[in-house]
C-alpha cells in the first residue's frame, strides 16, 4: 500500500526549508566560483578550511601503521596528446598520496611530444622504484594503450586514472582502508567531482551503492576504480573495439566473474576534468563511446542470459535496455483492493483493459463489501465482457490491507502478481511488459513505475530508507522528465523498496517471502516491509521509470494511525532504514537526492590544492 500521508506531510513542509537553503547556499558549483571570485574578501576562512583538510591529510598517515596488509595499487593512466599542464597535476596528485605503495604504469600511446616525455621522465627520476612507463611511437588507441598498461602492472591491485584528472590525496589510502575491510572482494569504487579546466569544482557525484541494472544503463561507477589485478586479468582485461567505452566494458565483464560483493566507498576520492575533449563535458566528444557501449551492454545482457535491445539515448546519456521476454508468456494477475469510490475504480479497470496488449492478464478485485450500486454494476459488466480475465472476490471483515491482498494472491491464477490501487490509471502502453521485463529476471525482487500526481509530477519514482520517519517516495512533487541526481528517476535502477500502490512480483518470491504481514503492518508499510524481505533473499527491488501510471494518492484512504507500525519497522529494520544502500550518506535523508550541505565542503579549493600538488621529495 501506499505510505503515510504524514511523511508525505512532513516532506512538503520540509521543501521550503530546502528553498531557503539555496537561496543561502546556492549550487555547490556556484559556491566553488564565487569562493574563487571572491577569494580575496574570504581568505581568512577559506585558508582556515582548506588547513584543516590539510592538517587532516596529515594526520591520515598515522593510520598507516595499523593497516593488517599494505597491497601495492598499480595505477594506469594511458596518455595521449594531453595538455602537460592536466598530466603533471594528475602525476603529482599520485606523489601527493598518503598511502605511499603505489606504483605508476603509464603509456604513450604516440603522443610524440617531447614535452610529455619530459615531465613523465622527470617523475620516474623522482621515484625510480615507482614508476613503470613505455612510449609508443604509433597511436594504438585507448584499449590497447590501458592494455599495456596493465602489463606493466606487478601490484595486487589496480587502479584506472585518466591523464588529465587528479586524485584527492586520501585517495589510495580510503582504497586500502576498504580492502582491509572487505577482504573478499575484487571491486572498489568511490563517490567523485567533476572540475573545470581551471581545477574549479563543478559537480559531485555521491553514488547509490553497487546496482547491476543501473550499471547496464549507465556506467556509473567510473572513477575512482579499483580491481584486483588478478581479475582483471582473467577477464583478459581491456578489449579492442570498445574504445571510448572501454572502462565500463570491464566493469561488466569483471562483475560477472568477481569472488565478492562490489564495494561502494562513499567519499570523494576523484577529480574528473571537464574540457572540450572530455566525456566529462559531453559524450559528444567521444560519439563512437555511444556505440561502443551498446555492444558493450547488449552482450554483457547474453552472457547473462538476459538477451535484451540496447540503445542509447543521447538526451538522457543512458542505455535503454529492454530485456527479451520469455518465449511463454506467463500470466500476470492484477490484484486490485477497492471499496466503493465508483469514479476511481471505472478509470482505473477501463485503463487497464484498454492500454494492456501482448501479456496475458487477469484482473481480480478484492472487494470489502462495496455498497455503491454504481460499482456493482461495474463488476458485472466486467465480468460479462471478460469472463476469463475478471473475478470479484468480497472481503468481509475489517480493513485490513495486507490480508486483503494475500487473500487476492491465493484466490488468483497468475505466475505474476501485480498489486495495483484502485486510484491509478496506466498511461502507457507497454507498462506491463516493462515491469514484466525485470520482473522476470533471477535476482529481481518487486518491481515498481514511475507514478505521476494528478498534476503530472512524479508521485513515485521508488522508496527511500528515511531513518525515523521510516520510508518515503523518492521523487515526489519533482517535474516527471526532470534530470535530477544524473537522470536517476529516467533510468532503470535498484531501489531500497518500491510502493504497494502499483507492485510486481513472482508468485514463487512472493510466496517466499511469507506475503504481506498482516500482524505487524497490516495497513501502513506493508510494500515496505516485503521489500525488505525479498532484500533479506538476495533479491534486489527494482524501479522502472517506461512504465507510467497516474495516481491519486489514497483519497479513499482515512487518517491511519501507525504507531505500532513504525515501532515494528524500526525495530526491526532500523539498521537499512538509516542506512539504505541506494541513498548516499553525503546525501540529505529526503526525498530527491540532494547534498548535505555538510558534505559541500569535502575538498580543498583550487588554491589550496595547487599547494598539495607542488613537488615532495622522498
Amino acid at each position: 500500500m501506499t505510505l503515510s500521508f504524514r511523511v508525505m506531510i512532513f516532506d512538503l513542509l520540509a521543501q521550503w526549508v530546502r528553498v531557503v537553503r539555496k537561496l543561502l547556499f546556492l549550487s555547490s558549483k556556484i559556491q566553488a566560483q564565487l569562493r574563487q571570485k571572491y577569494a580575496q574578501k574570504t581568505v581568512a576562512a577559506s585558508d582556515r578550511w582548506d588547513g584543516g583538510l590539510i592538517s587532516y591529510y596529515q594526520r591520515l598517515s598515522g593510520v598507516l601503521p595499523g593497516l593488517k596488509a599494505r597491497p601495492t595499487i598499480s595505477i594506469l593512466v594511458p596518455v595521449y596528446k594531453v595538455k602537460p599542464l592536466y598530466l603533471q597535476e594528475c602525476l603529482n596528485s599520485i606523489s601527493a598520496q598518503v598511502y605511499s605503495n603505489w606504483e605508476l604504469c603509464l603509456v604513450d600511446d604516440g603522443s610524440n611530444d617531447e614535452s610529455l616525455r619530459s615531465i613523465v621522465e622527470s617523475f620516474h627520476q623522482r621515484f625510480p622504484d615507482q614508476v613503470r612507463f613505455r612510449f609508443e611511437t604509433q597511436n594504438g588507441g585507448i584499449c590497447k594503450a590501458s592494455q599495456l598498461a596493465l602489463e606493466l602492472a606487478t601490484g595486487e591491485f589496480i587502479a584506472l586514472l585518466d591523464h588529465d584528472d587528479r586524485l584527492l590525496p586520501n585517495a589510495l589510502l580510503e582504497v586500502a582502508r576498504a580492502i582491509q575491510l572487505n577482504g573478499s572482494s575484487d571491486i572498489f569504487y568511490s563517490d567523485e567531482s567533476r572540475i573545470s579546466e581551471e581545477g574549479i569544482v563543478e559537480s559531485t557525484f555521491h553514488k547509490p551503492s553497487w546496482s547491476p541494472l543501473f550499471s547496464l544503463a549507465v556506467h556509473y561507477s567510473t572513477h575512482l576504480t579499483v580491481y584486483r589485478r588478478e581479475l582483471v586479468i582473467k577477464v583478459e582485461g581491456f578489449r579492442a573495439g570498445y574504445e571510448g567505452s572501454q572502462d565500463h566494458d570491464l566493469m561488466l565483464r569483471a562483475a560477472e566473474q568477481t569472488r565478492g560483493p562490489v564495494v561502494h566507498i562513499p567519499l570523494v576520492l576523484y577529480q574528473w576534468r571537464a574540457h572540450a575533449q572530455s566525456t566529462a563535458r559531453s559524450t559528444q566528444a567521444k560519439p563512437y563511446a555511444a556505440s561502443a557501449g551498446e555492444k558493450a551492454v547488449r552482450e554483457a545482457c547474453i552472457r547473462r542470459g538476459w538477451p535484451a535491445d540496447v540503445q542509447y539515448d543521447q538526451n538522457l546519456e543512458r542505455y535503454r535496455v529492454s530485456f527479451e521476454l520469455k518465449a511463454a508468456v506467463e500470466k500476470v494477475s492484477i490484484l486490485i483492493p477497492t471499496r466503493d469510490a465508483f469514479d476511481l475504480i471505472e478509470p482505473c479497470l477501463k485503463s487497464v483493459f484498454k492500454t494492456t496488449s501482448g501479456i496475458p492478464f487477469e484482473v481480480v478485485i478484492i472487494d470489502h463489501q462495496s455498497q455503491d450500486q454504481r460499482c456493482l454494476r461495474l463488476f458485472d459488466e466486467f465480468q460479462r465482457s471478460y469472463p476469463t480475465q475478471f473475478k470479484r472476490i468480497v472481503y468481509k471483515g475489517s480493513f485490513n490491507f495486507a490480508a486483503m491482498n494475500n487473500v487476492a494472491a491465493r484466490n488468483c491464477e497468475g505466475s505474476y502478481l501485480l498489486f495495483l490501487n484502485n486510484d491509478t490509471e496506466v498511461l502507457h502502453q507497454s507498462w506491463l511488459k516493462e515491469m514484466l521485463s525485470i520482473a522476470q529476471l533471477p535476482k529481481t525482487g518487486a518491481v515498481g513505475a514511475k507514478l505521476l500526481l494528478d498534476n503530472g509530477r512524479i508521485q513515485h519514482a521508488g522508496i527511500v530508507g528515511l531513518g525515523h520517519r521510516i520510508a518515503g517516495n523518492a521523487g515526489f512533487d519533482r517535474p516527471a522528465g526532470c534530470r535530477d541526481y544524473y537522470s536517476y528517476y529516467q533510468t532503470t535502477h535498484e531501489t531500497l523498496a518500491v510502493t504497494g500502490a502499483c507492485f510486481l512480483i513472482s508468485r514463487k518470491k512472493f510466496e517466499l517471502a511469507g506475503g504481506f504481514d498482516e500482524v505487524n503492518v497490516p495497513n501502513g508499510f506493508g510494500d515496505v516491509d516485503l521489500c525488505l524481505k525479498l532484500r533479506d533473499l538476495g533479491l534486489d527491488n527494482v524501479y522502472v521509470p517506461h512504465a507510467v501510471l497516474r495516481h491519486k494518492e489514497s483519497p479513499t484512504r482515512r487518517a491511519s494511525f501507525e504507531h505500532y507500525e513504525r515501532w515494528y519497522m524500526l525495530e526491526r529494520w532500523g539498521k537499512i532504514l538509516v542506512a539504505d544502500p541506494y541513498l548516499n550518506p553525503n546525501l540529505e535523508r529526503g526525498l530527491w537526492y540532494q547534498t548535505d550541505f555538510d558534505s559541500t565542503f569535502v575538498q580543498p579549493t583550487e588554491v589550496a590544492f595547487q599547494k598539495i600538488l607542488q613537488p615532495v621529495s622522498r
